[in-house]
């Protein structure tokens, strides 16, 4: 019986050992894995990356933000030109967040009902647990009320509440001065 039993043991060692494997990988490891993962996002959306902020925005330009490795910024909509964000601002957010997979899950949806802008926060405030940091830089790139943007956010810009996974997301981010 005690042979059968070690038998049993030493035959489920690899099973476990290989169904752990993935759960080790280094920290390291796991930035190499999230940027592949944004360069395919990329290439398979046909994306141009630029390194200046245009003037005309292409339909597939994404602006590499400087200063922030793998976020890059689109502007679909400028919005109202006469109202501009500032420090200390409340902004109202309407976004979808999706992942970067090939075959794309959208995780979050503008609103349960699709309307309105059912969250606020503070503009210029990095502690405030409504936002992430990309989204502060998003509203610094969007510049103005009622702007549409899609970004590319790697995982330490983005929330805490993704755990310790190091996964990308993609947003669609529409933002509003509350006045």
């Amino acid at each position: 019986m005690k042979h059968h039993l070690l038998l049993l043991s030493l035959c489920l060692l690899p099973v476990f050992l290989l169904s752990c494997e993935d759960r080790n990988t280094t920290y390291s490891e796991q930035l190499k894995a999230e940027r592949q993962i944004i360069k395919d996002y990329i290439a398979r959306e046909g994306i141009r990356v630029i390194y200046e902020y245009p003037d005309q925005w292409g339909e597939k330009d994404y602006y590499l933000v400087e200063g922030y490795d793998y976020f890059y910024f689109h502007l679909n909509e400028q919005g109202d030109t006469a109202t501009t964000f500032e420090d200390g601002d409340i902004v109202l957010t309407r976004y979808k967040r999706f992942s970067l997979d090939i075959y794309p899950d959208t995780v979050s949806y503008w609103t349960t009902d699709d309307g309105g802008y059912p969250i606020s926060f503070t503009y210029g405030n990095n502690q405030d647990e409504n936002c992430c940091i990309g989204w502060q830089i998003a509203v610094k790139q969007c510049k103005h009320s009622e702007a549409v943007c899609t970004i590319i956010c790697p995982n330490k810009l983005g929330f805490t509440s993704t755990g310790s996974d190091v996964i990308p997301y993609g947003y669609q981010l529409s933002f509003k001065k509350k006045r």
